[in-house]
């Protein structure tokens, strides 16, 4: 909101002469040291618009005005100085795609394109970096000045419910991440909660192979993206495979990912979950190797109706159950040792006889084929 300061120099002429051409700009220029013109006007944030159902939400026509969503009623430091809550307009969020939304407390640059009355022409740009940090920049009564109960209405429900309460709304935590350092160039969206990601590159560090970097982090509690911290949850991308700040689980026996020249995907996090939702797929899909690797278990699970199939989606010979296949081979292995101790032939009729009841008891070769794993 465009405001003016007035400035009083008591330096005009207060007699009755007549007004000539020269005395005229004379008193244009006399005019014009007195008042300096501001075209943006700070506000104060009272109020945040989150929750369309919250009974303060602007309405139109009786259902809530969602153009409103993410805006503020907040009062003009200078031009509305000590105004009740009651009596302060209310302003959108200038952009409809992007939108940094501020929290009680903090100044944002107020601006209308419309005429006062005009409910719809007001809009908020941008929060005031006072703090420079990314989660609060609060400036608590900037707006007040000496007028006392600013904050109470008849009409509204806010969690400000007296002047000096630095209540910046019903659940906000300000947990106080440390802003991350930008290195020459960066683009960086940074958000309140130790999230972040940076366009970057390698060129602090590297300057010989020229690499473009996404960084995407969140979990943060330092200055700078660590993607070896245990409460960091990391996506880089890069143009040329980094050589630095990276320890995977253990070091895999193939070298399929030593090449450094080649673009990479890295995803680095405690726990990664990649899940496919009403029957959808995923997809793994390599013009090179695929490297499988675990210090624990590698399990692959399926349900009792579906099966694994190696080599193609047409494998149908069953693969061999390998306990089954032991204790059928022992038991053979047995008979045929137990044969060639035989010393004499009238052994042979009791051998013969032990040996049929002893394959009688294994299991049916049926039994030694996988009911769930096919292979070609």
């Amino acid at each position: 909101m465009a405001w003016t300061k007035i400035v009083d120099e008591d330096n005009r002429r207060f007699n009755n002469e007549l007004l000539t051409y020269n005395s005229a700009l004379q008193l244009f220029k006399e005019l014009e040291s007195e008042s300096y013109f501001y075209e943006h006007e700070p506000a104060e944030v009272l109020f945040v618009y989150n929750d369309p159902s919250h009974e303060n939400f602007p309405m139109e026509r009786g259902v809530p005005d969602l153009s409103f969503l993410g805006g503020v009623r907040a009062r003009m430091i200078y031009s509305e100085q000590g105004s009740n809550i009651d009596s302060c307009q209310d302003y959108k969020p200038i952009n409809p795609n992007i939108t940094n939304y501020p929290v009680i407390g903090e100044l944002v640059v107020c601006v209308s394109y419309g005429e006062e009355e005009d409910y719809d022409s007001n809009f908020y740009l941008s929060i005031l970096n006072f703090n420079g940090l990314p989660s609060n920049n609060q400036k608590f009564g900037a707006s007040i000045g000496q007028i006392k109960d600013t904050l109470l209405s008849s009409t509204r429900h806010t969690p400000n419910k007296k002047d000096g309460e630095k209540n910046q709304g019903y659940y906000y935590v300000d947990i106080s991440p440390p802003k991350l350092l930008p290195d020459e160039g960066d683009t960086i969206i940074e958000g309140r909660f130790g999230n972040s990601i940076r366009l970057g590159s390698n060129q602090k560090n590297d300057n010989t192979e020229f690499s473009s970097t996404v960084h995407i982090s969140t979990g943060r509690n330092r200055n700078f993206e660590n993607i070896d911290d245990k409460t960091e949850s990391t996506i880089r991308l890069s143009e040329n495979s980094p050589s630095d700040g990276f320890n995977p689980a253990f070091t895999p026996e193939v070298g399929n990912f030593s090449d450094k020249s080649e673009s990479e995907i890295l995803i680095n996090s405690n726990r990664i979950i990649i899940n496919s939702k009403e029957d959808g797929n995923i997809g793994i899909l390599s013009s090179g190797n695929i490297t499988i690797g675990a210090i624990g278990d590698t399990i692959i699970e399926t349900p009792e109706e579906g099966n694994i199939k190696l080599g193609s989606n047409g494998a149908t010979e069953p693969v061999v159950r390998g306990d089954k296949l032991v204790e059928y081979l022992g038991a053979f292995v047995g008979a045929v040792n137990r044969f060639s101790n035989v010393k004499s032939p009238g052994e042979l009729g009791a051998l013969a006889t032990a040996l049929k009841a002893e394959i009688a008891t294994l299991p049916n070769l049926n039994n030694l084929k996988s009911e769930k794993v096919k292979t070609i």
